[in-house]
């Protein structure tokens, strides 16, 4: 028997707007792909087989999953030690963040 992975510190409200960006609520949109999935990966295996618009809506589920990992552990973490801001900390969430993106484009 598995443990029952925790759930995230944030968690976005199914009525409000999808972190990704699409403007589609979020219980209609990247809900269904969080947690726990894998779509870093998934968005490969579908851009290989010309799914584009699977691709699309994986690649915005990571860049979701991301930003509600960052409001979970990196936001709380900088409100209570502000000198993170500028440090390694945020640059790894910028990074990260950044190569998302970047598979977008």
């Amino acid at each position: 028997m598995q443990p029952r992975p925790r759930p995230p510190l944030f968690a976005p409200d199914p009525k409000s707007l999808c972190l990704c960006g699409s403007g589609l609520r979020f219980r209609h949109c990247c809900s269904s792909r969080l947690p726990g999935t894998r779509n870093g990966e998934r968005w490969k295996k579908a851009a290989d087989d010309k799914r584009w618009t699977e691709t699309v809506r994986h690649l915005r589920a990571d860049v979701t999953q991301y930003t509600i990992w960052h409001l979970s552990h990196t936001a709380p973490a900088v409100a209570r030690k502000p000198d993170l801001r500028s440090g390694w900390l945020m640059n790894v969430d910028i990074e990260a963040l950044s190569d998302y993106v970047e598979s977008l484009m």
